[in-house]
């Protein structure tokens, strides 16, 4: 069934299990957006009493998209529902949902908007995502708009100054997902090609240079990519067979390659082929495996969540995580939503960004105080957000900027509601340098912003010299 924005699927298992599924409480649904080679997994969740309910995008107004449900034990296939179809009216509310986490799996492709009358062109963006201070929007068109911080590059339209309103990345119209980094920006096209532009000192725009690019260049080498993630130095790209390449910087391990060497061009992660989502952070970068296990590579504060603060050069599991459903990292913490809805995070926590009541670091995930039907989760460098099942939106950790939305500017070290949002189908969070802010797109196409303003990343068309502390309107682009 169409729900906000999202498709929701439920359904129940009958007859007798064969016996060597394993227990019921083993098995899990899997939602499959496509029927073909290039179908990703969308949602997964455990069959609990022989039932279970999966959610996930609807896509763009006017688009039709096509599921498949599959029930499994393990990596055993046990049984695929028939070819499921919906198609979003015109005029349905919502034009997509959030994906797991920042820079995880594509979203369903949008086809390009029919030409209309001249002047600006609807609200209509489908996904968001929110960099160190920039933002960026994927349009229903298949165009990208970028706005905020933009003195390297990052804005993609071919100058090096901030941009305080939404402006068209340059010769950029066929994008199915974008994600913004540190001071790079990356999205990946129809073609499953993979484009980067912005700040690129080690080598993280992957055209093979460390020279700053105002415009996308293709990254060198690459086919094939589903998803795509922007981190602090790297950025990393999910493959349709599973696999997961990175490139950029690497000091810490965070391009997961075995060693510590920057790479201008992309290298393999070692051992990982069941990727289905990937989430870059500011040294560390995760991984969401088809079974539910998050994997995590790079720097050590604890956002590895293994337990420890050794570096890992390569994947190492999170304790206790088998049953994500999506990913989120960023500088210094990581977070996930468990297929109950529970949200969990881990790593550090300084300013209250891990949620759980206090400001203590966690080297394993712990349970988000009172956050127990999250739909996805985002992280920014010093807070943390959450779309509920509701649509309303939770955020906590720093919130001297107003990154929270509540209305004020008081830390905050388990979740308040984000004032005047009931019906988000994603939230995105960004910040660094000692600002934050955190943006959420809306049914419509709309999107909406607060936080720090200094570089114009709210996207409102002024420079915000002080904290907002509630949502604003990102003006419409026009292009």
């Amino acid at each position: 069934m169409l729900r906000s924005g999202r498709v929701v699927v439920s359904g129940s298992v009958r007859g007798r299990a064969p016996r060597t599924a394993g227990p019921r409480s083993r098995w899990r649904a899997a939602l499959q957006v496509g029927t073909g080679r290039a179908s990703r997994t969308a949602a997964t969740a455990r069959v609990r009493r022989a039932r279970f309910v999966l959610r996930t995008a609807a896509g763009a107004p006017g688009t039709t998209t096509r599921f498949r449900v599959r029930l499994r034990a393990g990596r055993r296939v046990l049984a695929t529902s028939k070819v499921l179809t919906v198609r979003v009216p015109a005029a349905a509310p919502g034009p997509g949902a959030p994906t797991p986490a920042p820079g995880t799996p594509a979203p369903p492709a949008v086809p390009p908007a029919a030409p209309g009358p001249s002047g600006p062109a609807p609200v209509d963006f489908v996904a968001l995502n929110a960099g160190r201070a920039t933002t960026c929007g994927l349009r229903a068109s298949r165009r990208v708009a970028c706005w905020g911080y933009g003195a390297t590059g990052e804005i993609g339209d071919g100058g090096n100054v901030n941009r305080a309103s939404p402006v068209a990345v340059a010769g950029l119209t066929d994008a199915v997902a974008v994600d913004s980094g540190s001071g790079h920006t990356c999205a990946l096209r129809a073609t499953s090609q993979v484009l980067c532009w912005g700040y690129n000192p080690t080598g993280e725009v992957g055209d093979g240079t460390t020279a700053n690019a105002s415009t996308p260049r293709p990254v060198v080498g690459l086919t094939g990519a589903t998803a795509v993630s922007a981190g602090g130095t790297q950025s990393c790209a999910l493959l349709a067979s599973g696999q997961v390449r990175c490139w950029g910087g690497n000091g810490s391990g965070q391009l997961g390659d075995g060693t510590t060497t920057d790479r201008t061009t992309p290298v393999a992660v070692q051992g990982l082929t069941d990727a289905v989502a990937i989430s870059a952070g500011g040294v560390h970068t995760c991984a969401l495996r088809a079974g539910g296990q998050v994997v995590c590579w790079g720097g050590n504060a604890g956002t590895l969540g293994d337990g420890t603060t050794t570096n890992r050069p390569t994947p190492v599991a999170v304790q206790g995580l088998t049953d994500a459903t999506g990913v989120a990292a960023d500088y210094a913490h990581a977070c996930a939503v468990r297929a109950s809805g529970q949200a969990v995070c881990w790593g550090s926590g300084t300013l209250g960004r891990v949620g759980d009541g206090t400001t203590a670091d966690r080297l394993t995930p712990v349970p988000v105080t009172g956050l127990t039907n999250a739909a996805s989760v985002a992280v920014g460098t010093y807070h943390s957000c959450a779309v509920r099942a509701t649509g309303a939106v939770a955020c906590w950790g720093s919130n001297s900027d107003g990154a929270l939305g509540d209305g004020t500017t008081t830390q905050r070290t388990s979740p308040v509601a984000v004032v005047g949002i009931g019906d988000a189908l994603q939230v995105v969070g960004g910040g660094g340098g000692g600002s934050a802010f955190s943006c959420a797109l809306r049914p419509a196409g709309a999107a909406v912003c607060w936080g720090a303003g200094d570089a114009g990343q709210l996207g409102t068309g002024t420079v915000v010299s002080g904290p907002t502390t509630h949502p604003v309107a990102v003006v419409d682009p026009g292009i």
